[in-house]
């Protein structure tokens, strides 16, 4: 990944956030009211590789919306901060995302393909998440996960932050050796 595309994500996903609570947070607490809500993702939980400004993005928001609410709490601030992690969400993003060639040969996947294989992974609807987040806002959760690939990561990453790592490399290498025909599909040398 270049330079340039590296600052382009990590401007439109950490600092479009950092900027967009910035300016609204005076009011709010003008106010003496109001949530901030800042979406993350399962990649602010747990890192992808091939994914390095995504996840650093996603874990920015993570972390800034965290100290947000501690620093909010230090003020008894009655205005509240959460920290969204969807997982798969049945949108478009992967037929628009910016994907890179080199990500791509990496898997062999065809970029047609992404949009195809992210509609089978992606069960929980834009509907079902607001109603997800409204709920965390009502309740004033730190942080709102959806999906049950959320959970599942959250809680893996959680319990084994070390093994995780390692789970994810390995099975990460036996599908690039299988892609790259060193394996066929059902040997297991």
């Amino acid at each position: 990944m270049t330079y340039e595309d590296f600052e382009w994500l990590i401007g439109i996903n950490f600092l479009g956030m950092v900027y967009g609570t910035k300016a609204f947070l005076p009011y709010l607490k003008q106010a003496d009211a109001g949530h901030i809500v800042n979406i993350s993702s399962t990649a602010g939980l747990m890192a992808l590789p091939f994914q390095s400004a995504y996840s650093s993005s996603k874990f920015g928001i993570r972390g800034f919306t965290e100290c947000l609410r501690m620093e909010l709490d230090l003020d008894d601030c009655s205005v509240g901060a959460t920290s969204v992690h969807p997982g798969a969400i049945k949108t478009d993003i992967m037929n628009v995302a910016c994907v890179s060639k080199s990500d791509l040969d990496e898997f062999a996947i065809e970029r047609d393909k992404i949009g195809a294989m992210w509609d089978i992974i992606a069960i929980n609807t834009p509907e079902k998440a607001a109603r997800k987040i409204v709920s965390g806002i009502r309740k004033d959760k730190h942080r709102v996960l959806i999906g049950l690939e959320a959970y599942l990561l959250d809680f893996f990453q959680r319990l084994f932050p070390v093994i995780y790592h390692k789970a994810m490399v390995a099975g990460l290498k036996l599908i690039r050796r299988i892609r790259q025909g060193e394996i066929k599909r059902g040997n297991s040398g």
